[in-house]
């Protein structure tokens, strides 16, 4: 670890090296050039120094920089803002990165693209995608609960294979809005996401067996925490099955998935204790 942060201040010192000799050349500084400059302290974990690049970075910005320069800014001032704990104001950097992104799309929308301006864009639209997911983030620290659900479902649709947007709306809906049905949904487009093998998801877990994992778990206990007693499967169907039976289905899919999963073994014991319960009473 220590060698690694080694390098890491190695290359930020080469690239304030390279900017230095530009500038003495007859270059001058980019927003570009602070960007990188940013990025590099942000990675070495100087928070401080990364946010000054940044801000510097913002005060060039002329209206003619590339729209992936000024949300990568925006985005990244928010994460180093969020890191030191000044949650408010990470939450207007990104913010700001969302707008950068609308104003964007507006543009490229009435003009004529080719094919590198299309390839930019996708890039622009993976950014934003990821200052939403963190705005939704520090908005859910504040306790701001229905904004930083609108943040993860905006993410989710900027990016549909951001499965941490899924996982964490999910979380927020089951557990500060005790709504069940959208928490199973919003967990099983995460679990779907992370099980497909056609397109890579979006920051992957190098282990997804343990999340996928987890988000069976969580499937099955909003199953279990429903109010209703018939339930529909979330595939697009119409066929709807005891919300009990189907949530020791998904215990036991979160078992094969991860067989340490103690809670999905407890909750599938119990489950079936019941069961045995109703059973016995139903025999007498």
């Amino acid at each position: 670890h220590r060698q690694a942060i080694i390098m890491m201040k190695m290359r930020t010192t080469l690239i304030i090296l390279w900017i230095l000799f530009n500038c003495v050349a007859g270059s001058t500084f980019s927003s570009s050039d602070f960007l990188s400059l940013g990025d590099s302290s942000l990675a070495s974990e100087d928070i401080f120094g990364a946010i000054e690049h940044y801000e510097r970075a913002i005060s060039l910005l002329d209206g003619s920089d590339p729209p992936v320069v000024v949300i990568s800014l925006y985005t990244n001032l928010g994460t180093a803002l969020s890191s030191i704990g000044k949650n408010a104001e990470a939450a207007d950097s990104y913010k700001i990165a969302i707008m950068m992104h609308s104003e964007a799309t507006e543009v490229s929308s009435s003009a004529e693209e080719n094919e590198g301006e299309v390839v930019s864009m996708g890039e622009v639209e993976n950014i934003a995608a990821q200052a939403s997911f963190y705005l939704g983030m520090v908005l859910q620290d504040m306790g701001d609960f229905n904004k930083a659900a609108k943040a993860y479902s905006y993410s989710g649709i900027l990016d549909p294979y951001h499965w941490a947007s899924f996982s964490n709306l999910g979380a927020l809906l089951q557990d500060e809005f005790r709504d069940y049905s959208g928490a199973i949904v919003a967990y099983s487009k995460a679990y779907d996401i992370l099980t497909q093998l056609d397109v890579e998801p979006t920051d992957a877990p190098l282990e997804p067996r343990y999340i996928v994992s987890q988000l069976k778990y969580r499937i099955g206990m909003a199953l279990i925490s429903s109010p209703d007693h018939a339930c529909k499967t979330h595939d697009y169907t119409e066929a709807q099955y005891e919300c009990k039976e189907l949530a020791a289905n998904a215990l036991l899919t979160a078992i094969k998935h991860d067989p340490d999963n103690e809670g999905a073994k407890h909750m599938l014991a119990s489950l079936t204790a019941d069961a045995t319960v109703k059973r016995a009473s139903n025999g007498k």
